[in-house]
């Protein structure tokens, strides 16, 4: 008898791609049902926007806004899936390390979600354009500083001409991914993620309840100290999923009239700081969470019960004919 011949451990190029593929099919029911709602209401918009010849073509904060959350919604659609990389139970009969596979089936729900970034920005710019509609002109906004950034006195603020740089059309594609780490850092993190984000939800509303109830404005102090500089703060989320774009509010002259307001210059090295910083900790807690997939341990199956390690495949074994 000859030893076993086996197969080999394939590379991870070619794991990509068939899991890129795998998880493609998985999400095909919701590309064709996006695809037809963008169908439907393209057309209406082209049909509204000829009758209203000037129509703008922009990148508002809110449409920023809506593409990074593609980031969170693709990993609830992809959970569903028999292919879905956030389940415990991955396949134990493959050849590839079990923590690798899921960051590598991650990797390829990410591959998708660029192409549906992509598409939906072109698709809301796209169909303006279309319509004979014309890019946004340049704007007065007032700039507050951080250390003041609702200012008694506006017109003591100065003032910044803005139009939209090359960059901003950058924003959507790593905010989603940001967002896309956290989601399935989560989902591989626990089988019931669902629970963890109602658990979150619901003590965050009983401490808004309990410091208005209770008059605790200290303990509304530490929350807003905590929270706004991770929201609003220079490189905060608002900064990542809005380039910094986004007007505090719309300010009151003297004169009658009223002007949106930055805090803050929105600026490239800005955004890039954001980007590469929430980037980071979306991959390090994505790394962290992929640890509960490493070979040995349970997950998927009885309590208790651990499962065969992953190896190579024998193919068949051969007669030796002496």
């Amino acid at each position: 008898m000859k030893a076993l011949d086996l197969h080999s451990i394939p590379k991870a190029e070619a794991v990509l791609k068939e899991q890129t593929r795998a998880v493609g099919i998985t999400l095909r029911p919701l590309a064709i049902g996006v695809g037809i709602l963008l169908v439907v209401f393209g057309s209406y918009a082209l049909y509204d926007n000829m009758a209203r010849p000037n129509a703008m073509v922009g990148l508002p904060p809110d449409l920023l806004l809506y593409l990074s959350f593609v980031g969170i919604v693709l990993p609830l659609f992809a959970r569903w899936g028999s292919v879905s990389p956030f389940r415990p139970e991955l396949p134990w009969t493959l050849p590839v390390d079990r923590a690798h596979h899921a960051l590598i089936r991650v990797t390829g729900g990410w591959l998708w979600l660029m192409v549906a970034v992509a598409v939906l920005l072109l698709w809301a710019v796209g169909v303006p354009i279309l319509s004979g509609g014309d890019l946004v002109e340049p704007r007065l906004f007032l700039v507050a500083p951080f250390s003041d950034p609702r200012p008694l006195d506006p017109t003591s603020l100065p003032t910044l001409l803005w139009s939209i740089p090359w960059w901003l059309w950058l924003v959507p594609f790593p905010a989603a991914t940001a967002l896309y780490l956290f989601t399935s850092a989560l989902f591989l993190a626990t089988p019931r993620p669902g629970r963890w984000v109602a658990a979150a939800m619901l003590g965050f509303f009983l401490l808004i309840l309990m410091t208005e109830r209770a008059n605790l404005t200290w303990l509304a102090d530490i929350t807003d100290a905590a929270l706004v500089p991770l929201v609003d703060g220079q490189y905060g989320l608002s900064t990542l999923v809005t380039g910094a774009t986004s007007a505090v509010a719309s300010v009151d002259l003297p004169t009658g009239e009223s002007m949106p307001m930055f805090v803050g210059v929105p600026t490239f090295g800005r955004w890039v700081v954001s980007a590469i910083l929430w980037t980071g900790i979306g991959l390090a807690t994505l790394g962290l969470a992929a640890l509960r997939h490493r070979e040995g341990k349970t997950g998927g199956g009885e309590k208790g019960e651990r499962k065969p390690t992953a190896g190579p495949l024998p193919t068949h074994a051969s007669q030796d004919p002496n």
